[in-house]
């Protein structure tokens, strides 16, 4: 018999998906200096978070800041939903098997059912991060245009370039993000004897949350961006040849270590209040869509 206290799966996709549009949107500008950042050393630039953004700003005037800000609410629907979603039935589902309990399972579960959620995740909703990059990478309005470019050139395959760093990227930052945040709560809570579901609990470990996720993420972020740009030009092929990892190498070769963490700091300051804004605004919202369905029963 099944427990109508727990959210449904549905709940859990809605809830992840609203929190996740929410956090996006107010962290876009981050995002956006973040993927020009990663750019700029491969077209020959050096500078660093603020110049980038000064220069944005300067060239394209503030609301250049928002750049792809509807396309990434969408995805966050989509893929934020999904991965958030599918993280809690996953992790009780290798619980189960691992002979931890439907609710329960330790670090190495946790692991395994943020990779498997964030993978899946990123996996179907790839166009929308593709058209996403596009648009925060073009200076101009050409990112829907170049996208479009791609299709009639390559074919609706091409809507799924960058795909396999995609799936590597989210199945670590959800991995890392979920499962360390769950870990930090646990452990914070267990030596300091403040409850989990306190605020500066949530606080602490959000934000160290997201710097570990952040740093985690990183190179395959790097990979990502640049791979995406650079279909717009029919090069994807050549920036992921021999695969992530022949990419990252490449990079390290060129750019030495610093260079898989390209934008490093707009992406943390963009990844720790988003993932602050993101688990607050997510337990919330999914526990309000359970309420309100045990209210109507």
């Amino acid at each position: 018999m099944s427990d109508d206290s727990q959210p449904t799966v549905s709940e859990r996709i809605l809830g992840g998906g609203g929190a996740a549009s929410i956090a996006v949107a107010c962290t876009n500008p981050f995002d956006v200096v973040k993927v020009r950042l990663q750019l700029e050393r491969q077209r020959g630039g050096s500078s660093g978070a603020l110049p980038v953004l000064r220069n944005i700003v300067a060239a394209e005037g503030p609301g250049s800041l928002t750049k792809g800000t509807g396309f990434a609410m969408l995805r966050g629907l989509t893929y934020g939903g999904l991965r958030l979603g599918m993280y809690e039935p996953v992790k009780a589902r290798l619980a189960a098997t691992s002979g931890g309990g439907s609710g329960g399972g330790g670090f190495g579960v946790k692991l395994a059912a943020g990779i498997s959620s964030g993978a899946a995740a990123a996996a179907i909703t790839n166009p929308l991060e593709l058209l996403k990059v596009r648009l925060q990478a073009s200076s101009g309005a050409g990112g829907a245009a170049s996208l479009l470019q791609g299709v009639r050139r390559d074919g609706v395959r091409s809507l799924w370039t960058g795909t396999a760093p995609s799936m590597q990227r989210s199945a670590v930052l959800t991995a890392s993000q979920l499962a360390t945040y769950d870990q930090i709560k646990q452990l914070l809570a267990r030596h300091t004897g403040a409850s989990p579901a306190a605020l500066p609990t949530m606080l602490t470990a959000s934000m160290l949350a997201g710097l570990v996720t952040t740093t985690t993420t990183s190179p395959f972020d790097v990979v990502k961006t640049r791979a995406m740009a650079a279909a717009s030009g029919g090069q994807a092929g050549g920036v992921l040849q021999g695969g992530t990892s022949a990419a990252m190498a490449a990079i390290v070769r060129s750019e030495g270590f610093a260079g898989l963490l390209r934008g490093w700091l707009p992406n943390y300051l963009r990844q720790g209040p988003q993932t602050l804004l993101l688990l607050i605004l997510n337990d919330r919202l999914t526990s309000g869509l359970t309420e309100r369905r045990r209210a109507a029963l």
